[in-house]
């Protein structure tokens, strides 16, 4: 695969070990430089083999962008536990002074892409997309937009609130929801105490409310790819 860095192309494997190689031996103590050059050898083929070279490569690109431009950025979950992602400057973590694992950011058993979380500024986050689409094209970027729902407790929870009921009366019907993980409330009116409360005149339109409720996108975030 083919990348480019100030219109120029190169391979994205060789260049990935070339920046790899000069960032590693950083460490002053000879023992420090070992461990990061042999742990990095190590990465480097996991890497190549599975064939992300360019992803990593890409993804310092931008990250070297919004520093440059002095846009706040951070990476988090388990991308700092690479060696790889430190030297390439895309984590400021040191995964060896931390004894972070490599393996649960990335592994030959891994069936999906690694996924390197980076969070930009809000005020300029769409600086950094606007690089990207200019630099590798508008039809190679594209934004995935996330959406979370409702649980059944919340939804009754929440209409309860909005309706003015009382504290008590409200928990009395959420409690009585089954304690099963992803219930909704259509569901839970197979269970005979809470189909009880939820069809009598103090629950029903609650509920109603309610079920509709659980369908409603409560929020969504997106995150460019």
């Amino acid at each position: 695969m083919t990348v480019y860095d100030d219109g120029a192309p190169f391979a994205a494997d060789s260049g990935l070990t070339a920046t790899v190689t000069v960032a590693c031996p950083a460490p002053a103590t000879a023992t420090g430089a070992a461990g990061l050059a042999g742990g990095a050898g190590y990465e480097l083929g996991v890497i190549l083999k599975m064939g992300y070279g360019a992803y990593f490569l890409i993804v310092a690109d931008f990250v070297r962008f919004a520093r440059e431009q002095g846009i706040a950025t951070t990476c988090r979950g388990s991308a700092p536990g690479s060696i790889v992602t430190y030297a390439l400057g895309i984590t400021p973590v040191d995964p060896l002074h931390y004894d972070l694992p490599f393996e649960r950011f990335l592994n030959e058993d891994r069936v999906t892409m690694p996924d390197i979380d980076i969070d930009f500024e809000d005020g300029r986050r769409e600086e950094v997309i606007r690089y990207v689409a200019q630099k590798y094209g508008e039809s190679q970027v594209a934004q995935i937009i996330t959406f979370g729902t409702m649980a059944a407790r919340a939804a009754i929870r929440d209409v309860g609130r909005v309706l003015g009921k009382s504290y008590g009366d409200v928990d009395r019907l959420a409690k009585a929801v089954p304690d099963k993980l992803g219930t909704t409330l259509s569901q839970a009116r197979k269970d005979a105490d809470f189909k009880a409360l939820a069809e009598s005149s103090d629950y029903a339109p609650l509920v109603s409310l309610g079920t509709y409720l659980l369908v409603y996108r409560e929020r969504g975030s997106k995150s460019p790819k």
